[in-house]
């Protein structure tokens, strides 16, 4: 009987995290599609040059919307750092866009650190780059082929997401 309740509340409070997660919410904007054009943005990389996501064509992209402060986010990074050191050498880039940010940028640093994350992280100070996405809760992941189009979306914290990735990025590498 005990095992049984402490089974049902370990359900009860994934199925609330799960719900947390996808309706941490910001702004509206139409979401680009699978298999459109993913919208271009731009940051700074560490020697100040300009990078756009379009010079990335010819990779297989991974973008990450996550917050500190979003628990299903923090539930994905495993998932998605296994996915960057497993694909490490390829043609795959892996981005963390730091979106809905509500902790400083020290604080910031700081979970990365704290998380493993060895993966590029881009901040979206004003939350531009998710609303380009139509991100309105996270965690969400956009799988991008070499050709710069949205192969796979994922909403939310999944526990299968490592694979699910695996088997798409394999899929759109071969390509």
């Amino acid at each position: 009987m005990k095992n049984r309740l402490v089974k049902m509340s370990i359900s009860f409070l994934l199925t609330a995290l799960l719900v947390i997660g996808s309706s941490c919410s910001s702004t509206q904007s139409t979401p680009p599609t699978e298999s459109g054009v993913a919208p271009d943005f731009s940051w700074k990389d560490k020697k100040g040059t300009t990078v756009k996501l379009s010079d990335l064509r010819g990779y297989v992209v991974i973008l990450d919307f996550w917050a500190t402060w979003c628990i299903p986010c923090e539930m994905t990074i495993p998932h998605i750092e296994a996915i960057y050191e497993e694909f490490q050498g390829t043609n795959l880039i892996v981005l963390g866009i730091d979106t809905f940010e509500r902790a400083t940028q020290e604080e910031v640093q700081q979970f990365v650190q704290k998380n493993g994350m060895k993966y590029l992280i881009v901040q979206d100070k004003d939350n531009k780059v998710a609303a380009k996405y139509g991100v309105t809760g996270i965690p969400r992941i956009f799988v991008i082929n070499k050709e710069g189009r949205i192969s796979k979306t994922i909403i939310g914290y999944d526990p299968e997401m490592k694979n699910i990735l695996k088997t798409e990025i394999e899929k759109l590498l071969k390509e």
